[in-house]
This record gives C-alpha cells, structure tokens and sequence, in this order.
C-alpha cells in the first residue's frame, strides 16, 4: 500500500511538528536552568558563607574544632610537628563541597608562636572568594586559630 500525500501537506506538517517541538524543548531547557540555578545557592554551607561574609567567629570555631585535638607529630623532617596537622585541616575543609583549601606556606610568619597560612577558596556558582587563615604552630602544642585575612 502506497500513500500519495502532496509534498506542500507534508511540509506544513513537519513545520508545525518542528514548532511545537522546538517550543516544549524551549521550556524544558528554561525550567532546567531555574533548577539548576536555584541548587548552586542551596549548596553553600555555614562555613562557606560565612568566609564569604567574613564570619570570624564561625570559621574560628569550625577550624579550631578541626585542629583542637591534633597534637605535634615532630620527626626530623618537621621538628614543628604540624605539617601532618595541616595536612588534616585542610582534607577536612575541602570535604566541603563550595570549599578549595590549601597550604599557603608552613610557620613562614615568625611572630610567637609562628603561624602558617592556608587559602580558602569558596566558589558560589560563579564567583570566587578568597580568604587567607593564619594559623599558630606552636612548638609543643596544639595548633589555634589566629585569624582571617584577604
């Protein structure tokens, strides 16, 4: 059996198909980004927002919570003993997912005790904030929270 539809019919059809369809892909795709858009803002936790806000006190209390426990580890190549405790820290900070830690420079501010530094990167769908935490590595004894710097 053999159809015999004239061209003209079987092009108005598939314009209008193709319309109809473009049209329902069009929202789709709209309804996705709305979707998507909306799951970047609910992502951020307390202690990325408040990097972004530059909440001392909550990234205080999150980081001396990570380190509060961490004794000195001293070997020859780190008689400090906090390398490893860094290492720690910053594992810890990056298992926050809007988090990218990392060691900036180790006991390289000579105040007493020494502090290191580590980077925290937040990254809010888009926009990276950057903010440095000082941290004490004292000889002997646990590592604090000293502060939060650009």
């Amino acid at each position: 059996m053999e159809f015999n539809v004239p061209l003209k019919i079987l092009k108005q059809l598939g314009s209008s198909v193709n319309k109809k369809t473009m049209r329902k892909h069009f929202y789709s795709l709209i309804l996705l980004l709305v979707i998507f858009s909306s799951c970047q803002i609910d992502r951020l936790s307390k202690f990325c927002e408040a990097v972004i806000i530059e909440d001392v006190q909550i990234v205080q209390e999150r980081v001396n919570d990570i380190i509060q426990d961490l004794e000195p580890i001293e070997t020859i190549e780190d008689p400090r003993g906090h390398l490893l405790n860094l290492d720690v820290l910053i594992s810890e900070l990056n298992l926050d997912l809007c988090m990218s830690a990392s060691l900036l420079c180790y006991a390289c501010i000579e105040t007493l005790p020494e502090q290191s530094e580590v980077v925290l990167r937040v990254d809010d769908g888009g926009f990276i904030t950057e903010k440095i935490i000082d941290v004490a590595t004292p000889i002997g004894t646990p590592m604090f929270f000293v502060g939060m710097h650009d």
